[in-house]
C-alpha cells in the first residue's frame, strides 16, 4: 500500500473521531429536562363536619403497597404497572398522603385535645390508614382512578393498659376519566382521598359519641 493511501485512510479515521467526539459533547451539553412534580393542592373542608370529640389523636404514617413506595407516578395499563420517570410526586406516596391527612384533619379541629406525637404521651386514639389500592388506570377499554383504604381507629383502654380496635372500615371509591390525562387523574385522586378522610371522620365521631 502506498504512503499516500495510508495518509488518506488516517485522515478519514481522524475526521470520524472528530465527528464522534463533537457528537458526544453536544449530548453532554443537552439541556436537562426536570420531571414534572405533582402534589395535592387542598380542597375545601366539608362544612357538615362540626361535631367534636374531647380526645387527642395520633395519626400513623400511611401504609401503601410496596410497588407504590416511590416518588414516581405509577400507571396501570393493559399489560403491566409502569412508572413515569418524568412525572413524580413531591414526596413518596406514603409521606404525601400522611402529610395531607394530618393537615386536613387538623384543619377540622375535630379532636379538641389536638393531634399529638406518640412520643412522651399516651394518645387517646391512634388512627391508621392502610392503602390497599391507589390506581391510575390507562387502557383502550377504560381510563379511571380507584382507591381503597382500610381505616382503623385504636382506642386506649385504661383497664388493659393497651390499645384495642375501636373502629374499622374499608372505604372504596373509583371515578371514570373521560379521556386519559395525568392532571385529571390526580385531581380525581385528591377528591377521592378527601372524601375518604371526611367519611372516616364522620363515622369516627359517631362512634365516639355513641360509646
Amino acid at each position: 500500500m502506498s504512503l499516500n493511501k495510508i495518509k488518506y485512510k488516517l485522515h478519514i479515521i481522524f475526521y470520524i473521531m472528530i465527528i464522534v467526539i463533537c457528537s458526544d459533547c453536544v449530548n453532554i451539553k443537552s439541556k436537562y429536562v426536570p420531571p414534572s412534580i405533582y402534589t395535592f393542592k387542598g380542597l375545601p373542608l366539608n362544612t357538615s363536619i362540626t361535631s367534636k370529640a374531647d380526645k387527642n389523636i395520633f395519626i400513623k404514617q400511611f401504609e401503601v403497597a410496596g410497588e407504590l413506595q416511590t416518588t414516581k407516578i405509577a400507571v396501570y395499563d393493559d399489560i403491566k404497572l409502569q412508572y413515569y420517570n418524568y412525572h413524580q410526586w413531591a414526596l413518596q406516596l406514603d409521606e404525601l398522603l400522611t402529610e395531607y391527612a394530618v393537615k386536613r384533619i387538623s384543619n377540622y379541629s375535630v379532636f379538641s385535645k389536638g393531634i399529638v406525637s406518640i412520643f412522651g404521651t399516651i394518645p387517646d386514639y391512634i388512627l391508621e390508614f392502610n392503602v390497599n389500592n391507589f390506581r391510575i388506570n390507562k387502557s383502550d377499554k377504560e381510563n379511571s382512578v380507584e382507591v381503597s383504604v382500610l381505616v382503623n381507629l385504636h382506642k386506649y383502654s385504661s383497664e388493659i393498659k393497651d390499645y384495642k380496635v375501636f373502629f374499622s372500615n374499608t372505604y372504596t371509591m373509583n371515578e371514570q376519566l373521560v379521556r386519559f390525562s395525568l392532571e385529571e387523574a390526580i385531581t380525581n385522586l385528591e377528591a377521592i382521598i378527601c372524601k375518604i378522610i371526611d367519611d372516616a371522620l364522620i363515622d369516627i365521631i359517631k362512634f365516639d359519641i355513641s360509646n
